[in-house]
């Protein structure tokens, strides 16, 4: 649970880092559907890094 009273803004850093990991955890499951929509094999699937994710 973050903890609502940090100084210098570290909240907004750790909710930024958690909608980060989010949206990569998101990302696998639609990556893996459209390569099995399209006819390649899903196993090529991997969770990508954040600069390749789209929010």
């Amino acid at each position: 649970m973050l903890n609502p009273v940090r100084p210098g803004g570290t909240r907004q850093a750790r909710l930024r880092t958690v909608e980060v990991r989010l949206d990569r955890c998101r990302d696998l499951p639609r990556q893996l559907r459209a390569l099995s929509e399209h006819g390649e094999d899903p196993a090529r699937g991997r969770v990508r890094p954040a600069e390749e994710v789209d929010g």
